[in-house]
Formats: structure tokens, sequence, C-alpha cells
């Protein structure tokens, strides 16, 4: 795939995070690329520029990964709330996936990253487009049962919606194996 096309936000308040993430978007020919080390300098950013994807840390200061989706996804955000959006943590707890999935999130990555990792969740992502339905001001995902379906590498997080996520593919010891 031709990443020479896709405009990407990087949020991330880590600058080692945001140095590797650049090197690896920018060997997969990303040429719009754009960083920010808060949520509030992302949102400055898409005032004037609205990327085609944003990767995301999950624990910011002062506004966390739950707190900025949750903004983007608002009614009042319309059409950037369906901007595609790819959280990476190194918090893996089921409880936090969910958290993120039932915000909009459209991807989970669990650090450590490999490049080939953030690779197959951005193919994924493209591939794979959320419907939104519009509940109490905020656009929520819309998941179905051939969901089931859209999984990269057999590695599965599943919820009671039957939404299936491929979370992580990178851990030896197990990592999250939800099924």
């Amino acid at each position: 795939m031709n990443f020479s096309n896709i405009s990407i936000l990087v949020v991330d308040d880590n600058e080692n995070m945001v140095t590797l993430l650049q090197a690896m978007l920018t060997a997969f020919g990303t040429e719009q690329l754009k960083v920010a080390y808060s949520a509030q300098d992302a949102l400055k950013i898409m005032r004037k520029w609205t990327p085609d994807l944003i990767i995301t840390d999950w624990r910011m200061k002062p506004m966390g990964g739950y707190e900025f989706v949750k903004l983007m996804r608002s009614e009042s955000n319309y059409p950037e709330c369906f901007i595609p959006i790819i959280v990476v943590s190194a918090y893996s707890e089921i409880t936090r996936v969910k958290e993120a999935q039932a915000v909009g999130v459209n991807q989970f990555l669990v650090k450590p990253v490999s490049p080939e990792s953030l690779y197959r969740r951005i193919m994924w992502t493209i591939q794979h487009p959320f419907q939104f339905r519009l509940v109490d001001g905020r656009y929520v995902p819309v998941f179905d049962s051939s969901a089931q379906d859209k999984t990269l590498e057999g590695h599965k997080v599943k919820d009671d919606e039957s939404f299936v996520w491929d979370i992580d593919d990178e851990k030896d010891d197990g990592g999250i194996t939800y099924n």
C-alpha cells in the first residue's frame, strides 16, 4: 500500500515514542505526518489540518486518550468525528481495551510496538471502516456479527457484541488472549 497519500497525526506525550512512530511511519512512505505532544495540541492542529488517521497514546496528561477520543467522537466535531483512531498503550487490561472500544477506537496496539504490528493495524483500520450511530451526542461504532471475521493473525478480543479485535500479536507470554 502507498502511504504517501495518507495523512497521519501522532499524539503522544512521550518524545521517544513519537520519534519511534515517526520513524516507522516515514519508513512506510508517509509524507503527510504531523505530531502533537498532547491531546490539546492535537485539537489545535486539527483546527487547520484534518488527518486521515490518528494514532494516539491512551495515558497522557492533562487530557488522556479516553477523553480525547470521546471529544473526537462528539456530534459537535462533525465530520472529523469519523476519523479512524488507533490507540497505542502499554496498558492492556481487558477493561481498558473495552473502554477504548466503547468510546470508538478503531484499533488498540499494545507497546512495545513493532513496524509489522503498526503496519497491520493501519491496514486493518483502512480496510475495515466503522459504521457509526449517534447516541447521546456522540458517535459510537455499530458492531455486528460479521465483525467476527475481521481479524489479522488469530489473536482476538471479543466483547458481548461479537466485535473482534486483533489486539496483540507481539507478546510471546500470552499477551492479551481473550476468547
